[in-house]
């Protein structure tokens, strides 16, 4: 393997150079030999004597100055790490600690190695007695340093300080300006040196003139070696050199640092020695990035923090504690004292002078007597700080405070909360029953009036949510206005709220009770610049005579206040033993709801809708019966509420759907079916799903399904409300608005969405012989209809006379009794299959079933 040029010594490549010029001239070339060996000697004695004494030296100075820097450290940390015993985790994790003394140690090693290599290579009285001064002041200085550090071993900080600053520096300075003195005289002779290798290269090329036409050729190669490969290498490590004792410490080698020869040992000695002043520059730059970590970290606490010395003058704050105590920046320096604190908190009326001074005595007290404080203060600004003082070791103090206002406030709303409700802050139901509990284990006889605020939903569905709590927040008022303060208000959910009158004597004080509050109730509430009258139902109980427990007296208030609510808003009722009957039933029912779908037995029934101009039958509309096993055919109007109530109604209407579909896919076109939907089913995600997936498993077109969709189910979100009658209508379905005229809205929802048929209410079908009103408003329904083009439809026609009427007036369709009565679906089919024009002759005139059969 061929060696790198670089692997050879200088004294190599010289020997292989100038041996090509010593067979041409052998006198010239024994001088030149001599000179050469002298030059090499120099070379040898400035790469084996002088840079390592240079760098032995440099080496001492920057130990020196690291050690002094550790020393310097040592003392700091004395004097800024002694914290509190509970803070010393947090302490350990923001500042890792660095063990000084086993730095000071290594760095002194460091220096006795430099020194013991540096006296191994003096060869001059005058290194000998630059040496020993420098000695004397290294020794002074660690004396001075080693009495430092005993003081910081024994917690004696201040006067460690002290004699670091007093001593320790002066020595120190002392001592590296020997080694500076040194390190300059070692250098003088490098210089001396280099001056004689330059005498006699000068030398070297006289002699070598005589022979230059002999050795021209050589002598210019000889040169041009040598400036590649001595003497620019040389010039760019002097200019290193330079730039580097200069402090420009970019300084960088084109030359390779992996020579061999001694050029390479040049530059890693210089390499080396930038090395060691970038090292120091980082440990000081560390040392920097510590105290500014420091200073972010107090900033930055979460709490209010300060440290006073043992003469309470303050040592450091951050911007929390003189935010909290309102501190200009004069009084948020180091060196103020504590009583110039207090004195400013007094000016400013924070605090009283009696109350500053018993503070200021507490701090004192707990500081000399080594005794942390720790309490909750109440402020006369009304803030609540938790206050924490930590004696130090050195006989300071650190205090760390807190702002815990607006937690108490949490805490304190948390604890209200558990016991009463958000919106009105009336007792909640289990602080409602524990009160109870409390009045029957006294044996007192008390009254417990339930009530349930009516016509809520539709205030909800005229003025939005916002209104129903200004309402809910009103009924509180006025029962707070009517109630005397021994009685005990709760809201329970919705528009429950319930009364415990504990003063009442008997059924008397109860009424009398019941008649105010409803009285007070019945006037109306302003929402938003409008009134809104609401009214309530009320039921009432009395102890013990109606309930022993808690549970029991609220079961029974509820029972009789769902009587009342049964015989017509506005009214109260007392508990009475035989109003259980009701509520088992209605349990019954509810009961039998659950199990009814699975158990298929639930039926549809079709009541036929004619055409009033042809008197042919276009369809029909679903209506729901349930076949009770035990109770037989069930009235919709006993059980639909209680399937929306406990939403069973949304998979009993996505049957009814399905089923619905199936019987009209059997039928003849273009005979329709109508279906009526809920309103728990409108405003269920689920239902244009249900309704797309009822057409496309029956094989229905949808434009023979009709949707029913009271006014009442479309008021709750108008956006809403479009939305999914928009998502209905693309399916292709007609989309009815059943109970036309009984809402507020009717009039708005024609013009928001495009109904294909609107419902004439059967109570205005009711008077069109006989009443003025109901004339009137049934023909401005057909007349507005009409120029909408939209279908109309009476329903509920009774009489021959109706029918005539509705004829002139130009309805379009009609269903009632008159018409036809429902009917099983198997009688539908079998009618409309043989002769379906025939159907509203046919179905005309059958016996009536009882009207107490409502559709959905």
């Amino acid at each position: 393997m061929v060696e790198s040029k670089h692997s050879f010594s200088i004294r190599a490549k010289l020997a292989a150079a100038f041996g090509l010029s010593l067979g041409a001239v052998v006198a010239i070339s024994i001088v030149g030999v001599n000179q050469l060996q002298t030059f090499r000697q120099f070379t040898t004695e400035l790469s084996d004597a002088w840079l390592p004494e240079l760098a032995a030296i440099n080496n001492v100075r920057i130990a020196m100055t690291e050690f002094h820097q550790a020393a310097a450290r040592q003392v700091d940390n004395a004097i800024h790490h002694t914290i509190p015993r509970h803070l010393e985790p947090e302490y350990s994790l923001l500042y890792p600690g660095i063990d000084q003394a086993e730095i000071m140690a290594t760095l002194a090693r460091r220096i006795e190695s430099a020194i013991s290599s540096f006296t191994d290579a003096l060869d001059t009285e005058e290194e000998h007695r630059l040496l020993g001064e420098f000695l004397i002041a290294w020794g002074e200085y660690r004396s001075a340093q080693a009495e430092v550090t005993i003081l910081v071993d024994n917690g004696k900080a201040e006067q460690a300080v002290n004699l670091f600053n007093r001593i320790a520096v002066d020595t120190y300075r002392n001592a590296h300006d020997k080694a500076d003195e040194v390190f300059t005289f070692v250098a003088s002779k490098g210089k001396a040196w280099a001056a004689d290798a330059n005498s006699l290269y000068r030398s070297y090329l006289l002699e070598a003139g005589l022979a230059i036409v002999l050795t021209a050729f050589a002598v210019i190669g000889a040169l041009v070696w040598l400036t590649r490969e001595v003497s620019r290498p040389l010039h760019e490590i002097s200019g290193a050199m330079e730039r580097l004792v200069a402090g420009d410490l970019t300084a960088e080698f084109v030359e390779r640092s992996d020579r061999r020869d001694e050029i390479g040992s040049l530059i890693r000695a210089v390499q080396g020695y930038r090395k060691s002043l970038l090292s120091g520059l980082e440990l000081a730059a560390d040392a920097a990035r510590e105290r500014d970590r420091l200073e972010v970290a107090v900033s930055n606490l979460p709490v209010a923090l300060a440290v006073f010395d043992r003469e309470n003058r303050l040592v450091l704050c951050n911007p929390r504690y003189a935010a909290m105590y309102e501190l200009p920046s004069r009084l948020a320096m180091t060196g103020v004292t504590l009583r110039e604190i207090c004195e400013h908190r007094i000016a400013s009326g924070a605090i009283t002078p009696e109350g500053a001074e018993a503070r200021y005595e507490e701090v004192l007290g707990a500081v000399l007597a080594k005794k942390p404080i720790h309490a909750v203060r109440q402020w006369t600004d009304g803030r609540i700080v938790d206050v924490q003082v930590e004696p130090l070791d050195d006989g300071g103090w650190l205090t760390m405070q807190e702002d815990i206002t607006d937690r108490r406030k949490i805490q304190e709303e948390i604890a209200f909360l558990y016991a009463h409700d958000p919106l009105t802050r009336l007792t909640n139901r289990e602080a409602f029953k524990n009160q109870m509990g409390m009045a029957l284990r006294r044996g007192a006889a008390f009254a417990v009036l339930c009530l349930d605020i009516d016509r809520l939903r539709e205030i909800t569905d005229a003025f939005g949510v916002g209104a129903t709590d200004q309402i809910l927040k009103g009924v509180a008022g006025r029962l707070t206005e009517t109630c005397d303060s021994s009685s005990v208000l709760a809201r329970f959910a919705g528009g429950e709220f319930a009364v415990l009158q504990l003063d009442a004597a008997g059924a008397g004080d109860a009424e009398a009770l019941a008649r105010r509050i409803m009285e007070s109730l019945s006037r109306p509430f302003e929402v938003d610049g409008h009134e809104a009258t609401v009214g309530a139902s009320m039921g009432i109980a009395i102890a013990p005579g109606d309930g022993r427990d808690p549970d029991q007296l609220i079961q029974n208030s509820y029972t009789a206040l769902h009587r009342a609510k049964g015989e017509g808003r506005g009214s109260y009722r007392f508990f009475e033993p035989g109003m259980d009957a009701a509520v088992s039933i209605r349990r019954e029912i509810e009961r039998g709801l659950r199990s009814a779908l699975a158990n298929r037995e639930f039926e549809l029934w079709y009541q036929p809708l004619i055409d009033l101009r042809t008197e042919q039958t276009l369809g029909f509309e679903a209506l729901l019966r349930w076949r009770h096993p035990t109770r037989g055919l069930i009235s919709p109007a006993d059980f639909i509420l209680i399937a929306e109530a406990t939403g069973l109604i949304r998979p009993l209407g996505a049957w009814i759907l399905q089923e619905a579909c199936n019987f009209c896919a059997r039928l003849p076109p273009p005979l329709r079916v109508a279906v009526n939907i809920s309103a728990v089913d409108f405003h269920d995600a689920a239902l244009i799903v249900n309704v797309r997936n009822a057409l496309e498993q029956s094989g229905l077109p949808a434009s023979r399904l009709e949707l029913e969709i009271t006014e009442t189910a479309m008021l709750e979100n108008t956006e809403r409300t479009l939305a999914i009658l928009q998502g209905l209508h693309a399916l292709g379905a007609r989309i009815v608005m059943d109970d036309f005229g009984t809402g507020y809205s009717s009039l708005g929802y024609l013009q928001m969405f495009p109904f294909d048929k609107i419902k004439i209410d059967r109570q205005f079908i009711d008077g069109v012989t006989t009443k003025r009103n109901s004339i009137a408003i049934v023909r401005a329904v057909i007349s507005i209809a009409e120029s909408m083009g939209i279908t109309t439809l009476a329903e509920g026609v009774e009489t021959e006379e109706q029918l005539n009427w509705l004829k002139a007036e130009r309805c379009v369709e009609a269903q009632g009794f008159f018409i036809g009565h429902p009917r099983p679906a198997a009688e539908a089919f079998d009618f409309v299959s043989d002769a379906p024009q025939q159907a509203a002759t046919a179905w005309h005139g059958r016996p009536r079933l009882t009207s107490s059969l409502k559709s959905v």
